[in-house]
């Protein structure tokens, strides 16, 4: 039954958004689940106290007015009761501030009267009935003269079937009689019964609801953007923590779309069966990807692999959950899911502080994500059991902090990837560095015999000059290689010092059949490079080019030059080119060693970010090295 004007009803409907006390129900389960203190009190007893609570006095208006310290409450144990049996049944105080008759199935009725001492200045007000789970709101009101209106709610109805389109059970009163009105709320539900009461003028239901909209579009704005960019890196990078992380973020998300009603009212308004068990199924949901997204990203199998099993035991645990609440509803099954919660947060939250410490920087992100979590529930319970006044915000905290949370998880799990990725990286070039090493150890075995065998020449010649000048020459070659192959980097001007040698050797080796040109821009001659990065090039270009140029016209001409962010490096000869050399015949054992020796240099390129560019000359060949400078 509804009364009232058209104008008021036009102007209740404004409330049709508002759901900022939903959070506060809410926000108290999520405590009572990290404190264990899941209990039934299917047993408490009607047994009057003798003290029957004042009425609420309305004389504050434009001011909200908290009813919980008015009530006293009925359990019906033994059937269906009317109102008239209700009336005349004995009722008992709440004693706390928060109504909670834990997690039954049992039907409650509660009692309390108003008296609105300004109805001349405030004659309507709204009655604002928070409850996570009532299949049952329906509210009588008694007015001074007896009369008696009833309005029918609860989650099983529609929203177009409660007396406002609103995710609060929301009851317009009109107490226009400065005598006491007497209200009679009956409730019921499956899952956890806790109950807010409130009585708000107009205008702060406008602004609550104001508020509530703003932070719930930041907050599912906020899951919906995450949702959709972890789905992206996870189609490009293919990384399965990407897959766990989006699958948890969407069954959290489905999980407070149904804690807050946006899932009845926008995705299935039409199935009230599944909008009451939808909470339970993803909740199960939720537990099990939480467990897999946990033992994935902190690597528990080679971090604490005796925890593995316990992670894999909450998966089948959250999966079983979703399979029973599918099947049916039931305070039992609720109380099991809110039992199941706690353990898998402590301990992957103490597992994440334990891998943490012992220096997985990664799991950082986790430790603090669950942190902000706990701090944010702290907080508002602080504020709700009043030890603490707190500033408005506060009532927001539980999407601040399960976004934050989440943001965190994003953060660390790109961390995770860029350490992978570096740790791979630097794995790489050790083993180039290595393979190097062993490559400039041993250098050309050829170069070195025919080394010798010039200097043989020289001495039986009778030319001692030249002999001793090319003894010294080789014998710093061969120690500026091993000096430099110690290092990661050394200057440019270092690294041509030691092209210079060995090309000058590799000339008079060859008679002179080609000449040889450094052009080096001088104010890059303190440009760290990576040792022997040239030498390999400059031997392949005399070695498969020049040397087959017979006439003395060969020509090897090296130019480095800045082209900001990168150092450009070219090596070109007039030999006779790639396809003429590949028809030669080589001998087998130099074809792998200069194949190795290209392939270890080419990944010292990669592991360095540089890259490598051949192009076929007119004649000859052009190498270019492209080097980013940090």
């Amino acid at each position: 039954m509804r009364y009232g004007s058209k104008t008021e009803k036009a102007s209740y409907n404004r409330l049709s958004r508002s759901r900022f006390n939903l959070l506060r129900p809410s926000l108290l389960l999520a405590l009572k689940l990290l404190l264990l203190a899941c209990h039934t009190n299917d047993g408490r007893r009607n047994v009057p106290t003798g003290n029957v609570p004042a009425a609420v006095q309305l004389d504050r208006a434009g001011e909200p007015h908290a009813l919980q310290a008015a009530v006293t409450y009925l359990t019906e144990t033994g059937g269906p009761l009317t109102l008239e049996q209700v009336r005349r049944q004995p009722m008992m105080p709440v004693e706390a501030d928060q109504i909670d008759f834990g997690h039954t199935d049992r039907v409650h009725w509660l009692r309390f009267s108003i008296s609105n001492g300004v109805a001349a200045q405030q004659p309507v007000w709204v009655l604002r009935v928070m409850s996570l789970s009532s299949t049952v709101c329906d509210l009588y009101l008694v007015d001074p003269t007896g009369r008696v209106r009833q309005w029918p709610a609860g989650i099983r109805f529609s929203f177009a079937q409660r007396p406002f389109d609103a995710l609060t059970f929301d009851f317009p009163l009109r107490l226009t009689d400065p005598r006491p009105y007497t209200a009679y709320l009956r409730l019921a539900g499956v899952n956890s019964q806790q109950y807010t009461l409130d009585l708000l003028p107009l205008p702060v239901a406008h602004r609550y609801a104001r508020e509530f909209e703003t932070i719930m579009a930041l907050y599912f704005g906020a899951m919906l953007a995450m949702l959709i960019y972890n789905a992206f890196l996870f189609v490009s990078v293919r990384d399965r923590g990407y897959l766990l992380y989006t699958v948890y973020l969407l069954a959290m998300t489905a999980t407070h779309l149904c804690m807050y009603g946006l899932g009845f009212k926008w995705l299935w308004p039409d199935n009230p069966d599944w909008a009451v068990r939808a909470q339970n199924v993803f909740t199960g949901l939720t537990i099990a990807t939480a467990a897999a997204f946990a033992n994935h990203f902190l690597a528990i199998p080679q971090r604490l692999p005796r925890l593995q099993w316990v992670l894999y035991s909450f998966i089948v645990v959250g999966l079983g959950i979703s399979g029973l609440a599918l099947l049916a509803n039931s305070a039992q099954i609720t109380q099991f899911v809110a039992l199941s919660v706690v353990p898998v947060i402590l301990v992957t939250w103490v597992a994440a502080l334990l891998i943490w410490r012992r220096g997985y920087a990664p799991a950082l992100f986790y430790v603090l994500g669950w942190l902000v979590l706990f701090v944010t529930i702290g907080l508002f319970s602080l504020k709700n059991l009043g030890i603490w006044a707190g500033a408005t915000f506060v009532n927001f905290l539980m999407p601040i902090g399960t976004a934050t949370e989440m943001l965190l998880f994003s953060f660390g799990l790109g961390y995770r990837i860029n350490l992978s990725r570096r740790e791979q990286a630097q794995l790489q070039q050790q083993r180039a560095e290595a393979e190097m090493r062993a490559l400039r150890a041993q250098m050309n075995p050829h170069f070195v015999f025919n080394c010798l065998n010039t200097l043989d020449y020289y001495i039986l010649s009778q030319q001692p000059d030249r002999a001793s000048d090319f003894l010294q020459r080789f014998s710093q070659l061969i120690r500026n290689v091993l000096e430099q192959s110690r290092h990661e980097s050394i200057l440019l001007a270092d690294e041509l010092a030691t092209l210079r040698l060995y090309i000058e050797l590799e000339q008079e080796r060859s008679r002179s059949r080609f000449t040889y040109q450094l052009d080096c821009d001088p104010t890059l001659s303190h440009v760290p490079i990576a040792p022997m990065l040239i030498q390999p090039f400059v031997e392949n270009a005399i070695l498969h080019g020049l040397r087959h140029k017979t006439d003395g016209t060969g020509q090897l001409t090296i130019t480095c030059r800045h082209e900001a962010p990168h150092l450009l490096i070219t090596i070109a000869d007039n030999g006779i080119g790639r396809t003429a050399a590949a028809a030669l015949h080589q001998p087998p054992t130099t074809n792998r060693r200069e194949s190795l020796g290209m392939t270890v240099t080419a990944e010292r390129l990669a592991a360095l970010g540089a890259y490598l560019t051949v192009a076929d000359g007119a004649p000859g060949t052009l190498v270019t090295l492209t080097i980013k400078l940090s």
